[in-house]
């Protein structure tokens, strides 16, 4: 029987998943003049917003072939450290923006017709040689010469291909993730965060707290007219979030609304609030609550013991959900795609070449969890994990 290759006449590829990964991949295989689908559950404009990012603007211009044209981007000036209400800071240079900036800069150079949206994949069949067929969620089929899994943290792809149903662990911590306009804050605490673009950090005992500009939802970086991204880090047992952790589990796994969330959560957000912080932070929170700009993200983990099957090859958080804490959770997934097509390019026959790219990627993607569950290793600890 003849074995899947991209030597044979008009191969396609199936991307399920339209993030960064998903996208990247479609971008690149796209300039072999390779037939792609991508699949998205969400329709265009919908869907996650995200937060702020780092972004490897040298990495992206490999990956587009454009050095002119970026995402909208602030750069970030100085790192200041907050420590027992003292705070030390050092010059740095650092490109950011936020999720949905990034993945529209990315979507722009995919041909509009190779993006199916809204379109939610059901399951996935592998064959030993025969082509893979997708069932989405109203019931019909499609076969493809190759599947690449970019659907993220609840993938169905990685089902498939590890063989059985893979469940994220919840890491013995939450997220709080905030965006807030500029405008929506005092002179005084817009002085602190926006006088200088900078990345502020706030770690004591069990809470690491982390903000910076970005640039407004319409990509706008005029001053007035930016955003503040700010996320915290603290332990949380699960028994005293299993409401929220079952709406994530239930489908919100982009995190579950301030206003969502159970009383007695919010309150301990509050009361949690390390009194050592400066003003401005505390102002954030309060200001981000009274506006409902936040949301709850527990933390999960999980890292696929293998990353392809059968034509079948994972990439992005379906291969190596990493704490966010990592910040590298984009810059992995377009890596990722990179390295998956350029073992396409390296061997022709894909099954091989799914092999070669797992040989790569496996133990970074590995190493990528691992260092998410050292760093986070503290936020749990005295905070009781079941």
């Amino acid at each position: 029987m003849a074995k899947r290759s991209f030597a044979t006449p008009e191969p396609t590829v199936a991307i399920v998943g339209g993030s960064i990964g998903g996208l990247t991949a479609a971008i690149l295989l796209g300039q072999l003049d390779i037939e792609v689908r991508v699949f998205e559950r969400y329709a265009v404009g919908d869907g996650p917003q995200g937060a702020g990012l780092g972004i490897d603007l040298d990495l992206l211009a490999a990956i587009t072939g454009d050095v002119e044209h970026t995402p909208p981007h602030l750069r970030l000036r100085e790192r200041r450290v907050i420590i027992d209400g003292q705070s030390r800071g050092d010059r740095v240079e650092i490109p950011v923006t936020a999720y949905h900036l990034l993945r529209d800069h990315l979507r722009e150079r995919v041909a509009e017709h190779k993006v199916v949206a809204p379109q939610e994949v059901a399951t996935v069949e592998l064959h030993e040689v025969e082509p893979l067929t997708i069932t989405f969620a109203d019931g019909s089929r499609r076969r493809f010469d190759m599947l690449v899994g970019a659907d993220g943290s609840r993938s169905v792809v990685r089902d498939a291909v590890v063989g059985e149903v893979v469940e994220p662990e919840y890491a013995g911590y939450v997220l709080w993730r905030g965006l807030i306009d500029e405008g929506e804050l005092s002179d005084e605490a817009r002085a602190v965060f926006f006088g200088v673009p900078g990345l502020h950090i706030a770690p004591h005992a069990r809470q690491h707290f982390v903000a910076y500009p970005v640039p407004g939802a319409d990509g706008a970086i005029d001053d007035g007219a930016r955003r503040l991204n700010w996320c915290w880090y603290y332990g949380a047992a699960e028994e005293r979030i299993e409401a929220e952790l079952a709406r994530v589990r239930g489908g919100e796994a982009y995190g579950v609304v301030a206003s969502a969330c159970s009383p007695e959560v919010r309150d301990d957000l509050v009361a949690s609030a390390e009194p050592l912080w400066p003003a401005a932070l505390h102002e954030v929170l309060e200001r981000s609550l009274e506006l409902d700009a936040l949301r709850l993200h527990p933390v999960f983990e999980s890292a696929a013991p293998r990353l392809s099957r059968s034509g079948a090859v994972l990439v992005g958080d379906a291969a190596h959900l990493a704490s966010p804490i990592t910040g590298a959770g984009a810059r992995a997934a377009m890596y990722d795609a990179l390295v998956l097509v350029r073992s396409l390019v390296d061997v022709q026959e894909i099954d091989a070449a799914l092999g070669v790219y797992e040989t790569r990627r496996l133990p970074l993607s590995r190493a990528l969890v691992e260092q998410g569950r050292s760093v986070g290793w503290g936020f749990r600890l005295g905070r009781g994990r079941r």
